[in-house]
């Protein structure tokens, strides 16, 4: 009788031990889930700072400097700089927005959004674009950061590509070597 109980007793001292390891592994995982949370949200705050809030800085510059009597010619060109920076500031808006998005974290999304961006300034010039992928690749995830580096990177190629280059046709491919 005696040894049922201490049985029993061993039976609910492991389930106790079961259970109290399984509540601090998945305290340990959502400690994890936070830091990475934090750590996004770092990122959010960082890439706001910095492509957003110098845009923002330099329109209000402007602006403020056209609410002093200027001539009229003065005045539109400091109006096509607040159009010209307000339009970045969009555009880097939703770049952030874009890269942040959850669905938006393989190769071969990221080539969809970097053949739409190339659409607009290359074919003003006429340029004719070749974008290209290891099909390998398409599927491969890549960390956010990195892949909004990537695209940044890929958008001032373009764009000094279609200033400078007097170029008819722009190659671009990624590949995987070693």
């Amino acid at each position: 009788f005696f040894g049922g109980l201490g049985y029993r007793q061993k039976l609910l001292q492991d389930e106790k031990l079961t259970v109290e390891t399984l509540l601090r592994q998945q305290m340990e995982q959502n400690m994890l889930i936070m830091a990475a949370a934090q750590a996004e949200k770092e990122l959010i705050a960082r890439n706001l700072h910095d492509e957003i809030g110098s845009t923002l800085s330099s329109i209000s510059i402007i602006s403020e400097a056209g609410l002093n009597k200027i001539e009229k010619n003065q005045l539109e060109e400091r109006l096509k700089t607040i159009n010209a920076r307000s339009r970045e500031m969009m555009e880097n808006m939703s770049d952030l927005v874009w890269s942040i998005n959850v669905g938006n974290s393989d190769l071969g999304t990221l080539m969809i959004r970097m053949r739409e961006f190339a659409v607009e300034p290359l074919e003003a010039k006429n340029i004719d674009l070749h974008l290209e992928c290891q099909e390998s690749l398409l599927g491969l995830e890549l960390h956010k950061e990195s892949m909004h580096d990537f695209y940044l990177f890929f958008k001032e190629a373009i764009n000094n590509a279609a200033k400078y280059s007097h170029a008819t046709k722009i190659w671009v491919s990624i590949t995987q070597k070693h």
